[in-house]
Formats: structure tokens, C-alpha cells, sequence
């Protein structure tokens, strides 16, 4: 990843512009969420390796989710950190699940019931993310080879979390088309489901008024981490 990333950023010159701010997100499935009452910075390793395995030439970082009074500690390639800051200074980097719950509690809350679950499908995995009475609650990556696995993994959560397929409304984010299995199951099993739609509290350019914009929603919102 670091050499690829090198690539993409030596082959844009609009990328080393001097920008006000830049956010960079990064995405793997070596994180965990501490309660900010609970956490200790000088013990962010030993709470990183109760979950995850251990990761070379990473190093640990963690994020404060302000709308949720929690941290979200991860591992992150030093390569990766030191070409960004190479690039941007001033760079704020973040986890994308960071981006992701952060902004799902400022656009979302008070708006959504007790029965909305939002999943965020990935490449070979995806994320759930639950709020009960417009708290975080519940937050996971599950991975999955097949159209069967998917599913398994989001009725079971479903069931443990005490909801009801047939009264679940689940907010779909991420890597999806409605070719996909993934979506054929979840159409199958699943009663009532919708698209994110998209937050008009930014302006958009008529450009991209053509993309699918659930599958970019966490890019699009990462700001609201600020």
C-alpha cells in the first residue's frame, strides 16, 4: 500500500497543493473502541492487542469521537503516516470507521427509531453500526467469503441486538450495487431497506450529481470529524 500510495500522490500535482486542511482516512479492520471515561493513552497498546493482532512496522494512534465520548484506537503502516505528512503537514488523519460513526451520529440523530441499523459493505467485509436511544450502542466488522456468510452474520446480529428482520429498517452504505448477491440477499431476507441519502448540509457540484453516493458517504463526511 505505501508504494501505491506514493504513486497516486507523485502523479497528481494538484495533490501537493498548499490546502487550508487536509483529511486523510485510513481503512483496515485493526481497531477498537474504548469508552473515553475508560481510556488511558499510556495503555493503548494493551487495549489494541486484547482485539487485534499484532501488526509490524505500524504504529498505534487513536481518535476521539467527540459525538460519542469514546476512542478509537488502531493500527496504522508508519510508511503510510510518513508519506501523508510528507505530502501534508498539517494533515489530520483519521480511521475511516472514525469518519463513519462520527458522522452518522451528527446527520442521523434524533432522526432515526430504535429499529434502524446501518451497514457499510466492503471488500470481503462490512460494518454495522446501531444507535439505541440516539447513543452508539453496538459497532462491529464482520468478514465474509459468500453471499451466504453475509447474511449470516447481519441476521445474527440482528437477532443478538434484539430487533426483528421484519421490523429493521437497514441504512445501506459502502461497496454495494444492486447487482451485487450482497444486495439480492438483503433484498431476500431483509423487509425494509434504503440507500443513505445524501447530506445536503454541503453543496455539491452538478458532477456528481451522476455518482452512487452511498458509496461514498464516509469520504464525503469525513469533515464533520473536525
Amino acid at each position: 500500500m505505501p508504494s501505491f500510495l506514493g504513486k497516486v500522490l507523485n502523479n497528481r500535482p494538484s495533490f501537493a497543493f498548499p490546502y487550508q486542511s487536509v483529511f486523510f482516512t485510513y481503512q483496515n479492520k485493526y481497531s477498537t473502541l474504548i469508552p473515553e471515561a475508560l481510556f488511558n493513552k499510556d495503555k493503548k497498546n494493551l487495549y489494541l492487542g486484547y482485539n487485534q493482532p499484532f501488526q509490524e512496522n505500524s504504529r498505534i494512534v487513536f481518535d476521539k469521537l467527540k459525538n460519542n465520548q469514546a476512542v478509537n484506537i488502531y493500527y496504522i503502516l508508519n510508511p503510510v503516516v510518513e508519506k501523508v505528512k510528507d505530502f501534508w503537514p498539517n494533515a489530520k488523519i483519521l480511521h475511516f470507521s472514525t469518519a463513519l460513526i462520527e458522522s452518522l451520529t451528527a446527520n442521523f440523530k434524533n432522526k432515526t427509531d430504535n429499529k434502524t441499523l446501518f451497514v457499510n459493505l466492503r471488500e470481503n467485509c462490512f460494518d454495522l453500526v446501531y444507535f439505541k436511544e440516539n447513543k452508539l450502542h453496538f459497532y462491529n466488522t464482520f468478514d465474509f467469503n459468500t453471499k451466504e456468510d453475509f447474511i449470516y452474520f447481519l441476521l445474527i446480529s440482528i437477532d443478538q441486538l434484539l430487533l426483528n428482520p421484519e421490523d429493521v429498517t437497514l441504512v445501506i452504505i459502502g461497496n454495494i450495487k444492486k447487482t451485487d448477491e450482497t444486495y439480492s440477499m438483503i433484498n431476500q431476507y431483509i423487509k425494509n431497506y434504503t440507500f443513505i441519502s445524501r447530506n445536503d448540509n454541503y453543496g455539491y457540484s452538478y458532477i456528481l450529481d451522476e455518482l452512487q453516493y452511498h458509496n461514498y458517504y464516509t469520504l464525503f463526511n469525513t469533515m464533520q470529524c473536525e
